[in-house]
C-alpha cells in the first residue's frame, strides 16, 4: 500500500464528505473490523466450514462483500523494514497513512510520534473505542492509540492510552492497568450492562482477562464474546451527537493461525464474523456509518490442499469428513 493511498484510507475513516456519502452527516460513525491474521485462506476455509459443515446462513463478512455499495480491494502489506509485516506497522499504517519498521506502534522510521485516526477523531469531539479479544495494549489496538518505539513496552502501551482518554476500551491485559485516573474500570462479562449505560463523556476500561481472552471455544464465564463487546461499544459511543471511530479486532485469530490450530481458527474467525453482523445491524439503523473489514496481513499460510484419494483432489464429501467434529 502506497502512502497515497494510506492517505486516502485515512481520509475514509475521517472525513464527513466520504462517510455521508453525499447527505448531510452531523454525527459521522465509522466502524473498522480487523481480523487479525485473516489473509483470503482463512476467509475461505472459514467459509466452506460455515457453509458445507455447520450450514449456517452465508457468513456476515460475505453479503458485506456482496453488497452492490461495496467497494473490495487488494493491498501490499509489507512494512517499511520487512517483506512480512508485523501488526504493529500494519496498524500504524492504517493508523496514521505511513509506513514503518516492524514491531513500531503510532511512530515513523526515526521514532518520531504520528499522528493517527483515533487523533483525529477526538479532535473533532468524536468518541474512540477500541474492543479487542487480545491484550488491549497489543499491536492492533496500539497502533491506533499510543506512541512506542517497540509493542513489546506494554506498560507504555497502557499509560499512552489512558492519558489520550480513549473513550472505551475492551478485551484483556488487566495486568497492565492500575486503576487509572478518570476511568471506571470493569472485570467481567455481566459489567457489560453497565458500561453501555454509562452517561456521555464517561471513560471506560473493561478488562476481562488478565492477559489475552481465551479463544471463543474456551473462553470463560466471565469473559465476554466479541459481538457483545460490540454490541456494547456501539450502544456506549452512539452516545455523543458528533459520532465515534470503533476499532474492533478478532485478534486471536491470529494466535491460532501461528499455533495451527485449525479448531480455534475457525472458532474465533466465526465470531469475527457475528462481530461483522452486530456492525451491519447497527448501520442498517443509522445509515451515515461507514464500516471497513479488513486484515492486517496472513498467519499460518492456510489453505484447502490436495488431499483426495483418487483425483488427488478433495471432494466435497471428503472435504466434510475432514472438518466434521472441529469446533463444534
Amino acid at each position: 500500500m502506497t502512502t497515497k493511498r494510506l492517505v486516502s484510507f485515512l481520509s475514509v475513516v475521517s472525513l464527513a464528505a466520504i462517510l455521508c456519502a453525499g447527505a448531510a452527516c452531523a454525527s459521522p460513525k465509522v466502524i473498522l473490523l480487523v481480523g487479525d491474521g485473516m489473509g483470503p485462506g482463512v476467509i475461505g476455509l472459514g467459509k466452506y466450514y460455515n457453509d458445507l459443515v455447520v450450514k449456517r446462513p452465508a457468513l456476515n463478512m460475505v453479503n458485506m462483500m456482496n453488497d452492490p455499495s461495496a467497494r473490495i480491494s487488494l493491498v501490499e502489506h509489507h512494512s517499511a523494514s520487512h517483506i512480512v509485516t508485523d501488526s504493529a506497522a500494519a496498524a500504524t499504517a492504517m493508523a496514521t497513512g505511513h509506513k514503518t519498521y516492524n514491531t513500531a506502534i503510532g511512530v515513523d522510521e526515526k521514532g518520531n510520534p504520528l499522528r493517527s485516526v483515533s487523533d483525529e477523531a477526538m479532535s473533532r469531539g468524536m468518541s474512540v473505542g477500541l474492543v479487542t479479544t487480545c491484550e488491549v495494549v497489543d499491536a492492533t489496538p496500539a497502533g491506533f492509540s499510543a506512541n512506542a518505539s517497540e509493542r513489546a513496552d506494554k506498560s507504555e502501551i497502557a499509560r499512552s492510552q489512558t492519558a489520550r482518554k480513549v473513550d472505551l476500551i475492551l478485551g484483556g491485559g488487566a495486568s497492565y492497568f492500575d486503576n487509572p485516573a478518570g476511568y471506571q474500570v470493569f472485570y467481567e462479562k455481566k459489567d457489560l450492562k453497565k458500561i453501555a449505560a454509562l452517561k456521555p463523556g464517561s471513560k471506560a476500561l473493561g478488562l476481562f482477562n488478565q492477559r489475552e481472552m481465551n479463544y471463543a471455544k474456551s473462553r470463560t464465564p466471565t469473559e465476554p464474546s466479541l459481538p457483545d463487546m460490540t454490541k456494547t461499544a456501539l450502544d456506549f459511543l452512539s452516545k455523543n451527537e458528533k459520532g465515534f471511530f470503533l476499532l474492533v479486532e478478532g485478534g486471536r485469530i491470529d494466535h491460532a493461525g501461528h499455533a495451527n490450530s485449525v479448531e480455534d481458527l475457525l472458532g474465533d474467525f466465526l465470531e469475527f464474523d457475528e462481530a461483522v453482523g452486530v456492525a451491519l445491524d447497527f448501520r442498517r439503523k443509522n445509515p451515515d456509518t461507514a464500516i471497513l473489514l479488513v486484515a492486517d496481513h496472513d498467519t499460518g499460510g492456510v489453505s484447502v490442499t490436495q488431499r483426495g484419494k483418487d483425483s488427488g483432489y478433495p471432494t466435497r464429501e471428503e472435504f466434510v469428513k475432514e472438518l466434521k467434529g472441529i469446533y463444534f
